[in-house]
């Protein structure tokens, strides 16, 4: 019965889980900011709506791309 309902729901092009917080523009965005020395990490994380680790997860504290980040551009 769930399965069923799943099928039906993926062929509306509908795919359950959490939806990510980190988009490609919200990426751009902190990519930009990172290579600025003035940038406050905890200040640009409020504004984006995500979290320190979720920030340094898809950047580096330079601003280049990490594998995740890659994989988020990739896909978006």
């Amino acid at each position: 019965m769930l399965s069923a309902g799943l099928a039906s729901a993926r062929a509306r092009g509908r795919n359950g889980g959490r939806p990510y917080k980190m988009t490609p523009v919200k990426l751009r965005l902190a990519m930009a900011s990172m290579g600025q020395s003035e940038t406050k990490v905890s200040t640009l994380c409020q504004e984006l709506g995500i979290t320190r680790q979720t920030l340094y997860r898809h950047i580096s504290p330079v601003g280049q791309l990490r594998a995740d980040g890659i994989k988020l551009l990739n896909r978006g």
